[in-house]
């Protein structure tokens, strides 16, 4: 996957989640309950990974989503060799596109 394509996919998940993570802040329940319309965009972007990447490959990009809240969370890290890895979107899609391509 092209680089652009990848960053555009993970603005576009971030962005969808943080909207429907202030939604949910002023009462509107996309998480669960009858509109998960959350399940729909991880399901969405999940398959889109698939497509791309082996399980493992997708394992990382979940933890830099998830456990480092997209690079932002400071004391987070990864390393191989001693060198960081995953730091940035770049530096992820490096590392998937370099070790788990399908």
């Amino acid at each position: 996957m092209e680089y652009k394509v990848f960053k555009q996919i993970m603005d576009m998940h971030r962005d969808g989640m943080t909207m429907i993570s202030e939604l949910h802040d002023l009462g509107f329940d996309l998480m669960e309950g009858k509109y998960q319309l959350c399940e729909i965009i991880d399901k969405q972007f999940q398959t889109t990974l698939e497509l791309v990447y082996d399980e493992n490959g997708i394992d990382w990009i979940n933890w830099f989503i998830y456990e480092s809240d997209y690079g932002q969370k400071g004391g987070i890290s990864a390393t191989e060799n001693g060198e960081p890895i995953c730091y940035s979107i770049e530096s992820l899609w490096e590392y998937v596109e370099k070790h788990y391509k399908l």
